[in-house]
C-alpha cells in the first residue's frame, strides 16, 4: 500500500486497460484485476482498429482489453499502445504486465526486448500523463531478476509504481479507491 500511495495521492478510477506479451498471461492477469474489484472494460470498434493498424493482427496479439502483442509487434513496442490508451476516455489507467520470463529467446535478447518496452513506458507516462502501473512477473533465470531491479529503479525514478504481481497492484488500487470513497462519504476532502 505504501507504493500505492506514494505514487497515486490522488484517486484514478477503476477502469483499467491492461496491456503485456505472453498470451495466456495476459487474459490470467485480466482475471485476477476482475477478482480484485477493477473493471476491465472492452474496447471500442475504433480503438481496435487503430490498434491493429499499429501493431497487426498476427497470431498470439488480441485485440482488446486485455491487449496482448505477439513477438512480431515488439519493433513496435509500447508507446503508440500507451498512446491510444491515454486518448480514450473509456479508462482511467494502465497496468502494463511484463511476464519477462515467458519470452523464447536467449537471455541476453530478453534485456534487449525488455528495456525497449520499459523505455516506451516511461516516455508515455511522461508524455500522456495518464497513469500506469507496471506489474514485472515470471522472473525464471538470474538475469530476469537482475533486469527487474533496474527495471523498476527506472520506473520509480519516472514516477511509475510497480508492483510483483497484478493481484497485489489491483488489491492495492482498489482499496485505495475505497479509502478515497470512505473520506468521501465522510465529507473530508480527497
Amino acid at each position: 500500500m505504501a507504493v500505492t500511495f506514494s505514487f497515486f495521492p490522488r484517486p484514478v478510477g477503476r477502469r483499467v486497460a491492461l496491456l503485456g506479451l505472453g498470451g495466456g498471461a495476459t487474459v490470467l492477469a485480466s482475471d485476477e484485476a476482475t477478482k480484485e474489484g477493477l473493471a476491465i472494460p472492452g474496447f471500442p470498434e475504433d480503438l481496435r482498429k487503430r490498434a491493429t493498424t499499429i501493431v497487426g493482427n498476427e497470431a498470439g496479439t488480441i485485440i482488446d482489453n486485455p491487449m496482448d502483442i505477439s513477438a512480431e509487434a515488439w519493433e513496435v513496442g509500447y508507446y503508440p499502445l500507451l498512446k491510444l490508451f491515454a486518448e480514450y476516455k473509456g479508462i482511467d489507467l494502465t497496468i502494463v504486465h511484463l511476464s519477462v520470463g515467458l519470452i523464447a529467446q536467449p537471455p541476453k535478447l530478453h534485456t534487449e526486448i525488455w528495456n525497449k518496452l520499459v523505455d516506451d513506458i516511461v516516455r508515455a507516462h511522461i508524455d500522456f500523463g495518464k497513469p500506469i502501473v507496471v506489474v514485472t512477473q515470471m522472473m525464471t533465470l538470474p538475469e530476469h531478476y537482475d533486469w527487474m531491479v533496474q527495471a523498476r529503479e527506472t520506473c520509480y525514478r519516472a514516477g511509475i509504481a510497480t508492483y510483483n504481481s497484478i493481484r497485489h497492484a489491483a488489491r492495492s488500487g482498489h482499496r485505495l479507491l475505497r479509502y478515497y470513497e470512505k473520506r468521501a462519504a465522510r465529507g473530508e476532502p480527497a
